[in-house]
């Protein structure tokens, strides 16, 4: 396996990083959750640390890598929904919380059900956290939120100045309703992450360690 001597995210999280920085880190996770998510797998359990994203490099050039598959999942063929409880209290999308008695499955119509858009809100949280050093809900709060009662806290955002754009996409990756949110490949395109198309060079380079004849 690989040694990553800088361990991993979260120790780099005590306090809000720039939002290009953040730009960064969040593109090379959907570079990884768009992979996964195409190939049928779902991660759910996404959270910066416990060596679940590992740093290769940090700023000014990041670069993460996704790691920690333990609680991973591929659906079974012909199938697009998981049902096992799963994941990190802070990082968990709501649809699962739902399992556990804090929401009634009525809110999200999944019968027990869900979806590779767990993983997509995992990273908002992960994302708001390392723009703000503050988790964007509790749990009254995210109840009140899916059940339409009070607003993204976007004011939260915005007082670290976080763009217009960075604002819009955080709650694309968090809306209430699993549908509703971007898939991983769609998110790639969002003009907040499109423009880091992260050294390439870095990334070919990677992909050319495993292919026969490099």
């Amino acid at each position: 396996m690989e040694y990553f001597p800088l361990g991993d995210l979260q120790p780099y999280l005590s306090s809000p990083l720039p939002e290009k920085d953040v730009q960064q880190i969040a593109y090379q996770l959907l570079e990884g959750l768009s992979f996964m998510h195409d190939n049928g797998f779902v991660h759910r359990d996404l959270k910066p640390n416990l060596q679940n994203i590992l740093v290769q490099s940090k700023k000014p050039d990041w670069w993460v890598k996704i790691g920690d598959f333990g609680i991973s999942k591929r659906a079974e063929e012909g199938l697009t929904a998981f049902r096992t409880f799963g994941g990190t209290p802070g990082f968990i999308a709501p649809e699962i919380l739902a399992q556990h008695g804090i929401f009634d499955d009525s809110d999200f119509k999944t019968k027990g059900e869900y979806t590779v858009a767990v993983d997509i809100w995992s990273l908002g949280e992960i994302s708001f956290r390392a723009l703000t050093g503050e988790q964007p809900f509790l749990i009254g709060s995210l109840i009140k939120y899916v059940r339409g009662a009070s607003p993204f806290p976007i004011e939260m955002l915005q007082t670290y100045n976080v763009s217009e754009e960075g604002c819009n996409f955080l709650i694309s990756l968090m809306a209430p309703m699993p549908g509703d949110r971007l898939a991983a490949t769609n998110a790639l395109s969002h003009i907040w992450v499109k423009s880091q198309n992260l050294s390439s060079t870095m990334v070919s380079a990677e992909i050319q360690r495993y292919v026969p004849g490099h």
